[in-house]
């Protein structure tokens, strides 16, 4: 089972998170959360409202966290596109391993800062993939992993803000970096440096937490 970030960090005085779990265990964590908002006979393409919908009600709560729709890890997960052909296999599995765990930890990140919906959207949603002809299923399941990562890891993020454990997760995030991370500047960074400053930050908490 996929525990939750905030239930790894022993207090607000922490200065380390003790969650750490496998590429597969993060696929596992979004594919029971697609199994958790959707009806199996419903079309594929309502995932993807449900999850943008997730993240808009986590992004308005103040101190309280957003309950999942069920815990994870009671559900078996629903994988979408199951029908792809057993010669793209390989590649699709390791499409959902890379694209689940970054955004994971990209939505990780935004929810611990407590981003606005609308900068989630901007900087890290995925619309509109372009298609692959020689693996026509590839951009589209990209899509729905990332997208599926990025509200998983959102929404354990605002966990670890509303519940004062924000500074515990930077030290530990700034201890994977070799070089300091810094502090945003408010007044004066657009969007290009709050999108690098997000990639290099859930690139961080990637090296630290999550294994191949």
């Amino acid at each position: 089972m996929l525990e939750t970030v905030a239930s790894t960090i022993a207090g607000t005085d922490a200065d380390t998170v003790g969650w750490q779990h496998s590429r597969d265990d993060v696929v596992e964590g979004v594919e029971t959360l697609f199994s958790a908002i959707k009806e199996r006979d419903d079309n594929e393409a309502e995932i993807l409202k449900s999850l943008w919908e997730i993240i808009e009600k986590v992004a308005v709560l103040a101190g309280e966290a957003f309950e999942m729709p069920i815990e994870l890890g009671v559900l078996a997960g629903f994988a979408p596109f199951a029908a792809i052909g057993a010669g793209y296999m390989e590649a699709a599995d390791e499409i959902k391993r890379k694209k689940a765990s970054i955004s994971f930890a990209e939505g990780l990140v935004l929810g611990v800062m407590a981003e606005t919906s609308d900068n989630v959207r901007d900087y890290f949603w995925q619309e509109n993939p372009s298609p692959n002809p020689a693996f026509p299923e590839s951009e589209k399941l990209a899509q729905y992993y990332a997208n599926g990562g990025l509200a998983l890891g959102y929404t354990q993020g605002k966990e670890v803000f509303s519940k004062g454990l924000a500074t515990a997760f930077w030290t530990d995030v700034k201890a994977q970096l070799s070089q300091p991370l810094g502090d945003p500047d408010l007044d004066n960074w657009g969007r290009r440096e709050w999108i690098d400053y997000y990639i290099t930050a859930a690139t961080a908490f990637y090296r630290g937490h999550i294994s191949e």
